[in-house]
């Protein structure tokens, strides 16, 4: 067997067995109440990123200031707790 069709062998065998990439998990708060119109417009983007990666991002919302107010989002996204906020 010559060294071209090894490499492609090779090449295939670790391709084929890398596993998917996990999905990207993006946590958004707001002070916006639930189902308000920032909050299904919120909802439609996620919604639409969900669709334009095939399930590779997922956006969660937080309604109605449960992660704090601005202050504490801004603290909130420095540690990595969420993401985004809408402030």
């Amino acid at each position: 067997m010559d060294l071209g069709l090894w490499i492609v062998l090779l090449w295939l065998g670790t391709t084929l067995t890398l596993p998917a990439a996990a999905p990207v998990k993006i946590r958004l708060a707001t002070l916006a109440p639930k189902d308000t119109s920032p909050h299904k417009s919120l909802q439609q983007m996620g919604e639409a990123w969900r669709k334009a990666t095939g399930d590779q991002v997922q956006l969660t919302i937080f309604t109605d200031g449960t992660m704090g107010g601005e202050a504490d989002m801004v603290r909130r996204m420095r540690i990595g707790q969420i993401q985004a906020a809408m402030l």
